[in-house]
């Protein structure tokens, strides 16, 4: 909301339609009035990791149905009041650049300090590829062809970003590609703000940035992440 508000431009541009669901205040006919908008839409919880509760629909009946029955989803009884409450629901990219014939997105780190009074960010040039079990397709919305992160990713694939799409597909491509990414970052770092802690001038926060590449090398920021799981995945 901040970034729509802030710069339509670059949200339209950088960023997929998305809107805030809230479990006891659900209007479920701006819901299906998005669904006749656009074919497929991914929902996730807005709390979780490693792709818990994450799910692609194309039909706004199995969305209200899935959203209403989550609780008995949840396998831990201490968080079903935080799962089922604040949802995402997202535009789904169903145009996807592959990697082997697998959707995948890149994990960056982003890190954000003050040094003496002074703001300061910065992001590492090369981004962890993290791919799908299995091979694309629109044709079946099973979570192990369209969720990608660490533990579905095998060894084969496993790569960075821009190295990778650069073999794959030339170097004019990944340029456009990783352009869009530094876009993206620029307007991050102009837009994040931290504060320290008051007994120290210096802090600093590591967030991880999930960034998709559709088949046109268009950049989509899909999530900025405080829980960065730096200690997980197959690296």
């Amino acid at each position: 909301k901040y970034i729509e508000k802030k710069d339509k431009v670059f949200y339209e541009k950088y960023l997929m339609g998305q809107y805030n669901i809230i479990n006891n205040n659900i209007n479920w006919d701006l819901i299906e009035k998005n669904f006749k908008k656009n074919k497929y839409w991914i929902i996730k919880p807005e709390i979780g990791c490693g792709g818990f509760g994450i799910k692609v629909f194309q039909k706004y009946l199995n969305i209200k149905k899935y959203i209403t029955e989550f609780n008995t989803i949840a396998t831990k009884a201490e968080s079903k009041k935080k799962y089922d409450n604040n949802w995402l629901m997202q535009k789904y990219i169903d145009n996807p650049l592959l990697i082997n014939n697998k959707k995948f997105h890149i994990r960056y780190f982003f890190i954000i300090m003050i040094k003496n009074n002074k703001l300061e960010t910065y992001f590492f040039k090369k981004g962890l590829i993290y791919t799908s079990g299995s091979d694309f397709t629109m044709s079946n919305l099973s979570f192990d062809i369209h969720n990608s992160h660490g533990k579905t990713t095998n060894k084969k694939d496993a790569a960075l970003f821009p190295n990778k799409i650069q073999k794959i597909y030339g170097n004019e491509n990944s340029e456009k590609a990783n352009n869009n990414i530094k876009n993206i970052f620029n307007f991050l770092g102009n837009n994040l703000k931290i504060n320290c802690h008051k007994e120290s001038k210096n802090c600093m926060f590591i967030y991880g940035v999930d960034i998709m590449i559709d088949n046109d090398f268009n950049a989509k920021l899909i999530e900025l992440n405080s829980n960065t799981g730096l200690l997980t995945g197959i690296w």
